[in-house]
């Protein structure tokens, strides 16, 4: 199966059959000229369900990358000092992992890190190991409850959402797919832009999502202890006993009576407010197609995608235009072949994922394919609904 997303454009009503053209731009067809349309949630595809913020890094790094694509071609100096700082974030981050867990885009899907210790021992005496995580250095997440995966954050578990409409970027108007012919190089949404100034959304208009931090619970598990309710005596620093360092004397400790831990007194029952949104569920969400920096990707084109020509291959093969049809579809599969191999050099010496990439894309090239045997034969398009 296709993307939920790419089905939903696809499924949307063709044009009329062939007419006189009178204008080489359209009311676009995909948003009806509103500049917004209402689609299967993005992040997590139309299943509710994603990964999840508080264990895994996916959606930090897509936006991530979607920012620095933006900013390449709005400001390129600006572009070139974050990915210098990334570059430096990165080579720092192997210390940070081999030092303390963390680093940026460590993931250990299902876990968080122990905030009372370092790789579950403590600070300075190594041999004790921390009471709360048994030495482990991670405890489970309270948030997918191990499961790496829970409500998505973006749609708040709805599915769906209204953004910035992908065929035309919220212009309202796009170019005329019944023009085109059988040079289906440029992309028949952007005809070569690649980024467009996003007009989706007013310049004043503060759109209000579902807070990306909670989920839009308005509430989150505490940071001092991880949702486990305890956390290190100060006195001892976990121990259990006091040790004959910064003036001490050695004996039990009668703060947390030899036991390490006290409750947490930061929350009640593991959970506290999110601060984030104010415990209020939902923040500024901005827009999810140039990230408020008034320049958005193509979504049609953008990394590979093939889904501007499959679209505009389906609008013209129902207007009878066949040969022009069959065009769209062959520079498709160019685009899905060159994808796959850049895919397969990203994943090359990690057989597992190999297979896996090699997999994903044999399904969708058989059903691409598939489809343009079927625009040859004249067989209209079945999977609409």
């Amino acid at each position: 199966m296709l993307s939920a997303l790419f089905l939903s454009l696809i499924a949307l009503p063709a044009q009329a059959p062939v007419q006189e053209i009178q204008s080489e731009r359209v009311t676009c067809t995909t948003c009806s000229g509103e500049g917004t349309v209402v689609l299967p949630c993005r992040v997590c595809e139309g299943r509710g369900s994603a990964s999840c913020p508080k264990c895994t890094w996916h959606y930090v790094g897509d936006n991530y990358e979607r920012h620095l694509a933006i900013l390449r071609v709005t400001d390129p100096t600006e572009a070139r000092k974050e990915e210098e700082a990334l570059k430096s974030l990165k080579a720092s981050s192997k210390k940070m992992e081999m030092d303390f867990g963390i680093g940026f885009g460590v993931e250990h899907r299902g876990t968080v890190n122990c905030p009372n210790c370092i790789n579950g021992a403590h600070l300075i005496f190594k041999e004790s190991l921390c009471k709360i995580c048994k030495g482990k250095g991670r405890l489970k997440c309270r948030t997918c409850k191990g499961q790496g995966r829970a409500k998505c954050h973006h749609c708040g578990g709805r599915k769906k959402l209204r953004i910035a409409c992908p065929e035309c970027s919220g212009r309202k108007t796009s170019a005329d797919p019944l023009l085109r012919t059988q040079d289906a190089i440029k992309c028949p949404w952007c005809e070569g832009e690649v980024m467009r100034d996003c007009t989706a959304f007013g310049e004043d208009e503060e759109i209000q999502g579902w807070c990306k931090a909670c989920g839009g619970d308005g509430k989150g598990y505490c940071r001092s202890c991880a949702g486990y309710k305890k956390v290190a005596c100060q006195k001892c620093s976990g121990l259990g006993e006091l040790k004959a360092v910064f003036g001490q004397k050695p004996g039990p400790c009668d703060e947390c009576r030899s036991k390490g831990v006290l409750p947490c007194k930061k929350c009640k029952s593991g959970v506290a407010r999110c601060e984030y949104c104010a415990g209020k569920g939902k923040a500024p969400l901005g827009c999810g197609a140039c990230l408020g920096l008034k320049k958005a990707p193509c979504a049609g084109c953008w990394q590979r995608s093939e889904r501007a020509w499959v679209v505009t291959a389906e609008r013209l093969s129902a207007a009878g235009k066949k040969k022009e049809a069959l065009a769209h579809m062959e520079v498709a599969l160019g685009r899905v072949h060159m994808r796959e191999r850049e895919r397969l050099a990203a994943v090359a010496g990690d057989n597992r994922q190999t297979k896996a990439v090699e997999k994903e894309f044999k399904k969708l090239i058989q059903e691409l394919e598939g489809r343009q045997a079927e625009m040859e034969t004249g067989i209209p398009d079945q999977r609409g609904g």
